[in-house]
């Protein structure tokens, strides 16, 4: 009786993950057909605007705010601090120095090559 209770439920719990990741699976596949469209359309749309008023419009539309000067100064230091960490200049030239390697029992191929009786 005990077994069967653990059989179901792990039964349970398989199909419970298994749910969960068609779940996730199918909302992404239906935001990435329907969402995606509309927001890869959005920047032409905004260049095809003739006048600052069907701008502000579309501006209006998205609920979006202009960034203050500080932010994006903020944000522009951010990229430029982690841009320079991605190119650090570093020395080409490779030093290879041999090392004196200490006795140790675990490379020893002694033990290995004798039977021990």
């Amino acid at each position: 009786m005990d077994q069967s209770l653990a059989i179901q439920e792990g039964l349970a719990i398989s199909l419970t993950g298994i749910l969960v990741v068609f779940m996730a699976l199918t909302s992404l596949a239906l935001f990435f057909h329907f969402v995606m469209p509309f927001m890869m359309t959005l920047p032409d749309r905004l260049k095809e605007a003739k006048t600052q008023k069907e701008k502000e419009t579309l501006m209006k539309r998205i609920n979006t705010e202009p960034l203050p000067g500080e932010e994006n100064a903020a944000i522009a230091a951010a990229i430029q601090m982690y841009m320079n960490e991605l190119h650090d200049d570093e020395s080409t030239t490779l030093t290879i120095n041999k090392q004196p390697k200490a006795y140790s029992p675990w490379s020893s191929k002694i033990y290995s090559t004798h039977q021990v009786r």
